[in-house]
């Protein structure tokens, strides 16, 4: 329930961090982080959504951790070089190796949570979902928003896709995993307790 709470803090955190507020935009992936490692180590005995096994475990820590070291990967990128596409080579190798390493991460962050049948089905399978129409909105938005003059509706409703679509997915995540948390908890208040 905790980890669901971080996720949607997380998307307001993500909304509110714009104009005068934008030096706050990188919270958003410290509470992001900290709710997935929550989500992923639980608390106590239980609520790992991977059931604390390795691959899955380390592949979601690394997840959320690469996000909060972006700005080294680019600061590789040579500032002034007498070959002006040697900049734009480098940019290019690191934004696909780094975009590659999240892609890779993610594939197998989902696919072990749903393998760890924590989660019951088809709820197990909603971090893939989500993992598959963030980048779909994503491109959706982009192609709405360069393909219309600015200030048309076609490219605001571009720009609102682009930025809010991948938002919205982590929402869904969070209500569900409140909903979850809280749908367990009251299984566990109702089951008898044992006497052992």
């Amino acid at each position: 329930m905790a980890g669901g709470a971080l996720l949607l803090l997380s998307v307001a955190v993500g909304i509110a961090a714009r104009g005068q507020l934008a030096s706050f935009a990188p919270a958003k992936d410290w509470v992001f982080a900290a709710a997935m490692i929550l989500l992923v180590v639980g608390m106590g005995r239980a609520g790992s959504l991977t059931a604390r096994r390795i691959v899955g475990t380390a592949a979601a820590i690394l997840l959320v951790t690469v996000p909060l070291t972006q700005s080294y990967w680019f600061s590789f990128i040579p500032d002034s070089t007498e070959d002006p596409h040697l900049a734009e080579d480098v940019g290019a190798f690191i934004a696909f190796t780094y975009h590659g390493i999240m892609a890779i991460l993610a594939v197998i962050t989902v696919v072990e949570i749903a393998r760890a049948k924590v989660i019951p089905s088809p709820w197990r399978w909603a971090p893939l979902w989500v993992a598959v129409l963030t980048p779909i909105t994503y491109a959706i938005g982009l192609t709405l928003f360069s393909s219309a003059p600015l200030g048309t509706t076609l490219a605001s409703t571009g720009a609102i896709v682009a930025g809010y679509g991948p938002a919205v997915g982590i929402a869904l995540l969070g209500v569900l995993g409140i909903a979850l948390g809280m749908r367990e908890k009251a299984t566990r208040d109702d089951a008898p307790a044992e006497f052992g």
